[in-house]
């Protein structure tokens, strides 16, 4: 899946994204996803993951409703049938969308699990949100936010997920100089998320903005 946040079909920087399937040993585009409610300065197609046949895109600049302060974000999940070979597709929102808060600047997903950055909520401290497949529904589960956390730390920017472990990354916290960056690891017992870890660089420096993006791996993290 490659997503294209300035594609025009549905006014200027509406956004699309692109879906790749390898047939007879050939990587060939077999769909372009569009989202139903499509409008210009969405940036659909931001931030893009995909886990088996569901595809779970963001439009960051998404207008809510529900918030009249724009840009509060949205991310859009695509669940492919094999059988007919269509589409299907599920909005999420934030149950307390904000103006700003650039919900679905990074989505990942992990089976059942969903887990989306909004690095602009509440004065860009920033947050990110588990979903959850529940009864063929997508409900949101629980906020994360950091222990620390800060105006501007634009927590949320980066996200990854395995299994009972999330990584979050805030490449604009200061605790250690201006822009320093930090990520933060949360670990699932028993249904209750709980930070267990804040990673920095040893040779840290200002303005580097580690965790600008992040992956993980079973025990094992990588932070850029």
């Amino acid at each position: 899946v490659v997503g294209a946040f300035g594609d025009k079909t549905q006014g200027s920087n509406a956004g699309a994204a692109y879906v790749f399937s390898k047939i007879n040993g050939i990587w060939q585009q077999t769909k372009k996803l569009l989202p139903s409610d499509g409008a210009p300065r969405d940036s659909f197609g931001s931030s893009v993951a995909i886990s088996g046949h569901r595809v779970v895109v963001g439009a960051y600049f998404k207008d809510s409703a529900e918030d009249p302060g724009g840009d509060s974000g949205a991310a859009y999940v695509f669940e492919y049938d094999p059988q007919d070979q269509s589409w299907a597709e599920s909005k999420l929102v934030a149950l307390d969308p904000n103006g700003g808060a650039n919900f679905g600047h990074s989505v990942v997903v992990d089976e059942d699990t969903i887990v989306i950055g909004a690095s602009g909520d509440t004065a860009d401290t920033g947050a990110a949100y588990i979903f959850e497949r529940r009864d063929n529904q997508w409900r949101q589960l629980v906020k994360l936010t950091s222990h620390d956390r800060e105006p501007n730390d634009k927590f949320g920017a980066s996200v990854a997920l395995d299994g009972d472990r999330i990584v979050v990354g805030a490449p604009a916290d200061s605790h250690r100089g201006p822009r320093h960056g930090s990520a933060y690891v949360f670990k699932n017992n028993n249904a209750v998320w709980t930070q267990t870890s804040r990673l920095v660089a040893g040779d840290g420096e200002p303005n580097q903005a580690f965790a600008s993006s992040v992956a993980i791996s079973g025990p094992r993290v990588v932070v850029g």
